[in-house]
This record gives C-alpha cells, sequence and structure tokens, in this order.
C-alpha cells in the first residue's frame, strides 16, 4: 500500500475517531430525571436518576457560585453545588459536582452537569471543607487515612498558562476538562501524603477569605498528635514530613487523545477501538512477514541491525576486601543466553553488553549497573527480537511513579506524573522506564509511598517494594493485607512467567477485550521479570505476543515474570543523569532512549507522565556521602559497601549497616567463680567474617552485665545496656532490672549514658560511643565527649552509651582491611587480645536482589 494511501486511511480514521469524541462533550448538559424521598420528613433525600444513581441530602450541598440563566433575577436560577453522595450501588461516599435549579422558595426543582470529581469506590471521602475556590476533603482506605486532596476551582496551573502549546493541543485539552470536571480550565488537584498512614485528621480553612490557609490535625498509629499548616496556592507547608504535589496535566498526541476520549465515552467504551486496533495490527503482521518471506535476512537486518559491540572489562576486586559469599550468589553480568527456538544465533545474541549511556563513561571500580542482550523467541517470524535489560538490583533501588490519569484511582488519591522533586534523588536516577494497563483494562493495584491508588486483587501478579530497600516479586496471596513494611506496589494480570513456566493459567487474552474476536495480536509489548538469584530484567519487543515474550523471558533465566504496557507510544526504556543540585522545578538533565525504535518523549517522566512508571536510582550506601569505605573489608557483595568511617574534628566514627551484619558480645576475662556453666566463647571460628571490633573495657563488678543468661555483673536501672536480642537487634537504652530486661536479651553490658531519650548527658574525657540511627545503622565512636554527642545528634540517635577508653584511643576500634586487622591510626594489630569485653560484627552475606512476595507476605 503506497504511503499516500494510508496516509488518506489514517486520517479518516482519526477524524472520525475526534468527531465521535466531540459528541461526547455534548452529553454535559443533559439535565438529570430526580425525585424526592419523604420517607423521613425531617431529612427529605433526593434522589438523582440519570447516569448516576446517588441520593443526596439537600442540607449537604454546598453551593460555589451562581450561573444566572435568565438576565429576569425573578427567574429559577442554576447554581453551581459540591456534596458528598453515595453511589446506589456502592457503599462509600464520592465526591460530586453539579448545577441545581432553585424555585424563589430555594427548593431543586432541576439538576444537570452531574460529574464525580473523586471516582473513590474503594476509598470512603469525608470531611469536605470548603473556602472558595478551594475545597478539601479526607480519604479513607483500608480504615485509615493515607492522603488528603485539595481542589482548586480555578484550574489547573498548566490550563491557566498554556505557553508553547498548539492550538489544536490547547482546544483538546480544554475540551477534555470540559467533559471531566465541566470548566474548561479543569479543576486543580494537590495530593497532601502522609510520611505513613495515620488514624485520624481533622481538617479546616484558616486565615482571611481571600488568603486561606489549610489547617490539619491528625493522629498517628501512636496517638501523637501532629498538626500543619499549608498554602492552597502554593503547596507550601511548615511540617517537613508531609508530602505535598500539585496534578499535571500536559500535552497529548492528538491520536492518543482521540483514542482514550472515544474509549472513555459511556456510549461507545473501548470494544470498538480495540476491535479496530486489532485490525490493524493483523495488517501491519501480514505485512511484515510477507516483506520477510520476499526479501529475507536482509530485510530483517536493515531493520534490526547486528549489534557489533564488544563488552567492557569489569575491574577485580581486591583480594581480602571481601568477605564471604552471596546467598545465593548472583552472576554478573548474568550467564550467556541460549536460544529458545533457534540453532544458530545472530551476532551477539544471547550476549550480555555493558549499557551505558554515550552521554557517561564506565570509570566505576565496579562493573556496569546495567547490561543489555536480545534473543529470537518467534519460529515463525525470525526478524523479531525481544530486548532484554538485566539491572543489578544490589547496588539499584526501585520507584514507582503513579501518572496523573492512570492508574484513575479507586480511592480518590491522584498520581504525580513525574520524578519525586527531591534533588537527593534526583542525582542519583539512572533509568526509567513504562508501567503496566490503564485502570479500565482490570483495575489492577498500585500503591505509592504507602498512598494506595487501588487496592490489590488477589492472584494478580505484582510487584512491590519494602522500606529496608528489597524488591519483591510474586502472585498476591488471596487475602493477604497490606504489610506495615511495604512501600509500594504495581499489579498487572496474571503472572506471564511463574517457576520457568510461561504463562502458567493459560491465560488467551493479554490487552485484548473482546473475547470473541482475535487472540493474538503482534505489537510492542513490555515486561518485566526476575531470576531466581535476584536480578531484575526489563523486556521488550516489538511483533510480539504475549507467550513469545513470555518465552524470551524464560531463556533469560526469569523464574516470574509479568506484562507491563504495550503499543508503540506506550513503552520505552529511557536513561537519566541530572546534575547535583539542581532546581527540581525546572531541572536540566541528560537523557537517551536505548533502542531508536521506542517512540517516547524523554521529557514526560519529567515533566509529567499520564500513564505509571518505574524508574531505578543509584543505592544511598553510608550514613551520608561524605562518608569513605575504601580500603575496608565488606561483606559480600563489597559493590555494595557496609562499612564505613568518617572524622569529624578530633572524632572518628565507624558506621556498620545493621542488615548486612550479625553483632557477637563477647564477655571477656570473668572470675572463674563466675563462668561456671557458661559456654565457650567462639572467638577463634569468627575471624575469618570479623570485620570490626570495639574493645568496651575488662569486666568489672561496677558494670552490669549478662552472658549467655547468667547475671555476672548486677545491673544498674540507672544506666543504658548495650545488648543483643534473640532476634539479632542491636538495643542500646535502659533495661529495667537485673530480674526482667527490656527487651530481653540474652547478652548485654552496661556504660554510662552520653545520650539519654535525646537529653544529653555531659561527659568530660575521650569516650568510645555506640548508638543507632533511625534509619538502622550502629555507629561507634571515639572522641571527646561533648563534641561526639553534637556528632551523633546529626544522625538522629536519641539513646547513645559511652564507655571509658584504656590506653591509646585509636586502638579500641579495630578495622579489617585486605592487609589484616589495624586501628583508626593504620596501625596494624598483630594479636586479637579477648582479655577485655567487646562488640564484634561479623559478616552477614545475603541476596540483596529480588525475593518472592507469597514468602514475604505470608511470613
Amino acid at each position: 500500500m503506497k504511503k499516500s494511501n494510508r496516509a488518506k486511511i489514517f486520517h479518516g480514521y482519526y477524524v472520525t475517531l475526534l468527531l465521535v469524541a466531540g459528541l461526547s462533550a455534548l452529553t454535559y448538559y443533559k439535565t438529570a430525571v430526580f425525585e424526592t424521598e419523604t420517607s423521613n420528613p425531617n431529612q427529605p433525600q433526593t434522589v438523582i436518576r440519570a447516569t448516576e444513581n446517588i441520593s443526596v441530602d439537600p442540607n449537604q450541598l454546598v453551593f460555589t457560585r451562581a450561573t444566572e440563566s435568565s438576565a429576569d433575577r425573578s427567574a429559577p436560577s442554576w447554581h453551581e453545588v459540591l456534596f458528598l453522595a453515595t453511589p446506589s450501588d456502592g457503599f462509600v461516599p464520592d465526591l460530586y459536582r453539579a448545577e441545581v435549579r432553585l424555585d424563589h422558595q430555594r427548593t431543586i426543582i432541576g439538576i444537570r452537569s452531574i460529574k464525580n470529581l473523586t471516582h473513590s469506590p474503594a476509598g470512603d471521602d469525608y470531611q469536605l471543607r470548603v473556602s472558595l475556590p478551594y475545597a478539601v476533603l479526607a480519604t479513607k482506605v483500608l480504615g485509615q487515612v493515607r492522603s488528603v486532596t485539595l481542589f482548586d476551582f480555578t484550574g489547573q496551573p498548566e490550563q491557566r498558562s498554556t505557553n508553547g502549546w498548539s492550538t489544536i493541543t490547547r482546544a483538546l485539552a480544554r475540551l477534555s476538562n470540559f467533559i471531566e470536571t465541566g470548566q474548561a480550565t479543569g479543576i486543580g488537584r494537590t495530593s497532601i501524603r502522609f510520611p505513613r498512614p495515620v488514624q485520624e485528621v481533622e481538617l479546616a480553612f484558616t486565615g482571611q477569605e481571600h488568603r486561606p490557609k489549610l489547617a490539619l490535625r491528625w493522629l498517628d498509629r501512636r496517638d501523637g498528635i501532629h498538626k500543619a499548616s499549608i498554602d492552597p496556592a502554593t503547596g507550601e507547608t511548615d511540617h517537613q514530613e508531609l508530602s505535598v504535589s500539585q496534578q499535571v496535566r500536559l500535552p497529548k498526541r492528538p491520536i492518543l487523545w482521540t483514542v482514550d476520549t472515544v474509549r472513555s465515552a459511556s456510549w461507545i467504551g473501548p470494544g470498538p477501538i480495540e476491535w479496530l486496533e486489532g485490525r490493524f495490527f493483523a495488517l501491519q503482521d501480514t505485512y511484515r512477514r510477507l516483506r520477510y518471506a520476499l526479501f529475507g535476512e536482509a530485510a530483517e537486518l536493515a531493520e534490526a541491525g547486528d549489534d557489533q559491540s564488544t563488552p567492557g572489562n569489569d575491574p577485580p576486586i581486591a583480594d581480602g576486601l571481601e568477605i564471604g559469599e552471596e546467598n545465593p550468589p548472583v552472576p554478573w553480568p548474568p550467564p550467556p543466553i541460549k536460544p529458545p527456538v533457534f540453532s544458530r544465533k545472530r551476532a551477539n545474541e544471547g550476549r550480555w553488553l555493558p549499557q551505558i549511556a554515550k552521554y557517561e563513561k564506565n570509570t566505576a571500580p565496579s562493573p556496569p549497573l546495567i547490561y543489555r542482550s536480545f534473543t529470537r523467541p518467534d519460529l515463525r517470524r525470525p526478524y523479531v527480537r525481544v530486548h532484554l535489560f538485566a539491572m543489578d538490583m544490589r547496588r539499584l533501588e526501585l520507584h514507582m511513579v503513579a501518572g496523573y490519569e492512570d492508574p484513575q484511582p479507586t480511592t480518590g488519591s491522584q498520581g504525580q506524573g513525574h520524578f519525586p522533586k527531591r534533588p537527593d534523588l534526583l542525582s542519583r536516577i539512572v533509568v526509567a522506564f513504562n508501567g503496566a494497563f490503564k485502570t479500565m483494562h482490570g483495575a489492577y493495584g498500585m500503591m505509592v509511598e504507602r498512598d494506595v491508588l487501588i487496592p490489590p486483587k488477589a492472584r494478580a501478579a505484582t510487584i512491590a517494594t519494602f522500606d529496608d530497600g528489597r524488591v519483591a516479586m510474586g502472585s498476591w496471596p488471596k487475602g493477604a493485607p497490606i504489610v506495615e513494611q511495604m512501600v509500594s506496589f504495581r499489579q498487572n494480570m496474571d503472572p506471564l512467567v511463574e517457576d520457568q513456566i510461561v504463562n502458567p493459567r493459560r491465560r488467551y487474552l493479554w490487552g485484548f477485550t473482546l473475547e470473541e474476536d482475535i487472540t493474538e495480536m503482534y505489537t510492542v509489548r513490555s515486561g518485566i521479570c526476575t531470576t531466581d538469584s535476584g536480578t531484575l530484567i526489563y523486556a521488550w519487543g516489538d511483533d510480539l505476543t504475549a507467550e513469545t515474550l513470555g518465552i524470551a523471558m524464560n531463556a533469560a533465566g526469569c523464574v516470574y515474570g509479568m506484562h507491563l504496557d504495550m503499543n508503540p507510544f506506550h513503552t520505552a526504556f529511557i536513561h537519566y543523569r541530572f546534575p547535583e543540585g539542581i532546581n527540581p522545578d525546572r531541572p536540566k538533565f541528560d537523557s537517551e532512549l536505548v533502542l531508536s525504535d521506542m517512540r517516547y518523549s524523554v521529557y514526560r517522566y519529567v515533566r509529567g507522565a499520564p500513564k505509571d512508571f518505574f524508574f531505578l536510582a543509584r543505592k544511598k550506601f553510608g550514613p551520608s556521602p561524605d562518608w569513605e569505605h575504601q580500603d575496608l573489608a565488606q561483606p559480600a557483595p563489597a559493590m555494595s559497601p557496609a562499612i564505613f568511617r568518617r572524622t569529624v574534628g578530633e572524632c572518628q566514627l565507624v558506621a556498620a549497616d545493621l542488615s548486612r551484619i550479625k553483632l557477637h558480645l563477647e564477655p571477656g576475662t570473668i572470675p572463674s567463680e563466675l563462668a561456671v556453666g557458661l559456654a565457650p566463647d567462639p572467638t577463634e571460628p569468627m575471624t575469618d567474617n570479623l570485620l570490626v571490633r570495639a574493645l568496651l573495657g575488662p569486666w568489672s563488678p561496677k558494670r552490669g552485665q549478662l552472658v549467655n543468661g547468667s547475671l555476672v555483673a548486677r545491673l544498674d536501672h540507672r544506666k543504658p545496656a548495650v545488648a543483643i536480642t534473640p532476634d539479632q537487634h542491636l538495643f542500646v537504652g535502659p533495661c529495667i532490672t537485673q530480674e526482667q530486661t527490656t527487651p530481653p536479651f540474652d547478652d548485654g553490658i552496661q556504660a554510662d549514658w552520653l545520650i539519654c531519650e535525646g537529653q544529653r548527658q555531659p561527659k568530660s574525657g575521650p569516650v568510645l560511643a555506640i548508638g543507632q540511627t533511625p534509619r538502622n545503622w550502629l555507629m561507634l565512636g571515639i572522641g571527646p565527649g561533648d563534641e561526639l554527642t553534637a556528632v551523633l545528634e546529626e544522625y538522629g540517635i536519641d539513646n547513645a552509651a559511652a564507655f571509658e577508653l584504656n590506653g591509646d584511643p585509636a586502638g579500641a576500634i579495630r578495622l579489617r582491611t585486605a592487609n589484616g586487622m589495624v586501628d583508626l591510626d593504620g596501625t596494624h594489630i598483630r594479636q586479637l587480645s579477648t582479655h577485655q569485653s567487646s562488640l564484634s560484627l561479623l559478616a552477614q552475606p545475603k541476596s540483596s536482589g529480588i525475593v518472592r512476595l507469597e514468602q514475604v507476605l505470608n511470613a
């Protein structure tokens, strides 16, 4: 078919859809049929019968402004109102906007243009407060308040200033706003999120009428009361823990706008559009297969091209700096991919090559973060390639962002659609890639930063993140709750790969809703999967079915995989680089699409994307950027360091990631009459895994101590204890009595207070201090007591114990290097004496990749 003919067909198809989309706007002013129920004379209910079937209490109507329908003021007039109402088929109320016609007695005699502004069947909207032009309400999800939504009826910020938009883009945006909200400028939305779900919240507008302030008062899980004030115009708040973000709307391609608008029309729906898409993709597949049959391999090479690049050299880790082995071991790069269907391979097929953006050079002392490869999974279409991108989750952290349009939340909360405006996070972003299907295609669950947009679906394929950095993939267990440690999750359909079985549930519709129509759609598809060693892999390719995408994932060694989005304009894998110290509101950045066939704007994830997406950022190693780890031994993998040191003035500090080490308190030499029945000290076997040792001084009857549950020195309830609980957690704080310690521990040693419940306890002279940060870092420090106290407070340590130093202060902490144990001055330690009590930090290698979701939620 000639290009001109294809263009005519396309334009005819586009114009038809555009006309249909315009017609859908004509239903806006359709007047609803309503009636008044008088079963309760004291509280009459107005029941609206139209596209909505809701019950409205006239006493709860909030009038926002009047729009006179006639110059004659005595005639009945139309007034704009807001109200909370529960649909007849629902359980919780939503926020509605409508226009009501009133007679002279202020009785409702007509109602029209009803718009549901929240669409939250899974969220309980309540506490509607209005101070024009603003309104605010809170939403409860699963019994907890997870967000507050602020509405601005002057319009969306981007709609009030649309400089740079084309005339048609501006017109389409105004039409969308008119259809959705009843006003061409749209309604501005600001989401206010709590760091964790709260029990209850109170909302109120304060201040002057023309410049109101939003006041929040909430109760957290520990019955703590918090207060905050927010400027509705700017979003500025006086509470650092609140996350305040404005919803954005950016230009949309006319073809995408048309398709989305027609799909959402109640009298059309998604079926006809997907029928047309199916026919288009079928014709496209026939054309490509015919071209390959006529021109063979030449057409394939011209279309895809063989990659002749060579892999880089992975710098080795110095001997002695990596202690132990990962469990399970993570091969990096992954093993070569065996061809799933062909006996012969193309150049570099199945070979993992470094994936580095052109604007960057791999100068780091560790292997690249991302490797790429490809495989051919379709025997009938040899030209089809699935491109695979393996990401090292030991050094990367996964984040999720909801689009400003999709997922269409069922809880009232809206997505941001762009990277978080946090300079410390922006500067660490490496790549971003597309999310999953629209809400209309299954309403699969999503939660972002503990804000539930759509509750989880049982048995749906899920990827989730947790507050300790773990990533989990699996099928959501039936009846499983959202656990407190979970930060975000995204779901989409059934698993595409499960336990290395492609399509284990024999699903036959993957992104197509008409069951009686074709069951295979050859188009662009994407997915995400994990190997048994915990490597995350993103997969992308054209001319794919769900089955061929799953075959490619299986060939790459994935044990679990889920289908993400499909079609050319919705899928991409993009490199990003943001400089440090950037302006998050107008950031400058470098970017690169990894494949030229990906038709996606690199600006969307920065300025605003209508659909959800994922991004990966470099993990932060160390309590802050000014800590060093060079030449220090680390638990495997050493490329993810867990032991750091830093010097501040006269203080020398050592920090350890408690999730990567094992703690052991060694009692030292105690009197023989007190040591009867105590187990022998296993010091020697531990030296192979020893990373750090802090000497706490010799045994003393004046310093309380427990060894294996036996009291070897009387405990003093006025002094702190440094102890290890049975579940291997560090405890630094007060113990109540010698008969019962809180929390219970079998091994502990007492010291003096340096910081007690946030209060300083003056200490003169040099001391060795032990404390734990809120982010689960153990800190050891040596230096003057007052100066050391100030340093520890900077990291949020509320409880710190101080031990008096004996002898050389630098020798009280020993560190393992490639050449053996040294003190803080670098002097080699030839013998590890066990005469003193000590706290030992042992390497605890473990997989820091991806775990199975079922194991986490069923634990």
